[in-house]
């Protein structure tokens, strides 16, 4: 079941701008993000090999309607498919968004790709949903932030069915003295086809192939998920990290599991904030000339049950470097080591990524 038709019945209910009213554009922002990646392998099984290749090719714009309707709409010319595609508005101390957004499940895939630590997301993220058809409910205070959802497919007809998502997080201290993160998260879905498969690809993009397969599984009914999340930041230092897991009845009872531990040191410029508004760590700034300068390591284990019986996993850790420079322009450079519990096979490679942002 998609939710077209019940994002549609959302905006009518809640009062869409029409007429004339609607025709009140604020300011269009012109959006793109453009980041082109080479990776260097230097061992790892095939067919596992250097590549050149574009990650992103992002374009799209972001307005106001009536002064007080957000509208995003962004295409990825390098996947041929939208990214987000929504509508955001105030309702009664909260703000509902309706459209195509990411499920507020995973820190690490919820934040912006130009503000990621790494070239890509870990593989203990493997469990965030990313973006779907849906709406969702946003709330904060003082010191706490939620979140709550209901979705089904992407405009590109992948996903569940039927889902139901809710996050929700608080922090204690400021900047000055540190800052501390916590959260939750959980989500319950209807798969498409009762069908779930969980894969795993080195940590080098979707132009890689996958390392780690677990099979598909079928006659799945519902597959659940939870997560924790912490930050800590003081300074230009930070350290953050999730833990998930996953379980689902189809033939048989299994579950999956990933975690993610990583740690960011400021050397040059502005560093990290915490952005209370949606429980992350955000950055770098942009400024004029040499901007941040940031070194970052990272530790990620993902368990994936197998249809044959017991689970598959992998284990990796990384390195890296990421130069801010001007308002648009980002160089990062990563050191994967990566190793397969199935049969202790290495892919140990680097990535180099020049990203272009406006």
């Amino acid at each position: 079941m998609k939710l077209r038709a019940l994002s549609a019945a959302t905006l009518l209910a809640l009062g869409l701008p029409s007429g004339a009213e609607a025709l009140e554009l604020g300011p269009v922002k012109i959006k793109g993000n453009f980041q082109f990646d080479t990776v260097f392998v230097d061992s790892a099984p095939a067919p596992i090999d250097d590549v050149d290749s574009w990650r992103r090719r992002e374009f799209g714009f972001s307005t106001t309607l009536a002064e007080k309707y957000e509208m995003k709409v962004e295409y990825d010319f390098n996947s041929d498919a939208w990214t987000d595609v929504y509508l955001r508005f105030p309702a009664g101390g909260a703000k509902l968004t309706v459209g195509q957004f990411k499920i507020p499940f995973g820190p690490e895939v919820l934040a912006s790709s130009s503000q990621l630590l790494f070239t890509e997301s870990s593989a203990g993220s493997l469990l965030a949903p990313s973006r779907r058809l849906g709406v969702q409910y946003a709330r904060g205070g003082d010191s706490w932030g939620m979140q709550a959802a209901v979705f089904g497919q992407n405009l590109q007809n992948s996903g569940p069915d039927l889902g139901v998502a809710a996050r929700a997080w608080g922090w204690r201290g400021n900047a000055e003295s540190g800052i501390f993160h916590f959260g939750l998260a959980g989500t319950q879905e209807s798969p498409q086809n009762n069908s779930l498969r969980f894969r795993l690809r080195p940590e080098i993009g979707s132009f890689g192939p996958n390392w780690v397969d677990g099979g598909s599984f079928r006659n799945v009914d519902d597959f659940r998920r939870t997560g924790l999340e912490f930050g800590w930041q003081r300074g230009n230092v930070a350290v953050f990290g999730d833990w998930s897991h996953g379980d689902f009845d189809g033939e048989s009872s299994r579950s999956v599991q990933g975690t993610t531990l990583q740690a960011s040191w400021t050397v040059h410029g502005a560093p990290r904030a915490y952005d209370s508004s949606s429980g992350l760590f955000v950055g770098p700034k942009a400024t004029e000339g040499l901007g941040q300068i940031e070194l970052a390591l990272r530790y990620s284990d993902a368990r994936l049950p197998r249809v044959a019986g017991g689970e598959n996993g992998h284990d990796g850790f990384s390195v890296g470097t990421n130069v801010q420079y001007g308002k648009h322009l980002r160089f990062m450079l990563d050191r994967h080591m990566n190793e397969r519990d199935s049969d202790g096979a290495d892919a140990e490679l680097w990535t180099f990524r020049v990203a272009v942002g406006f």
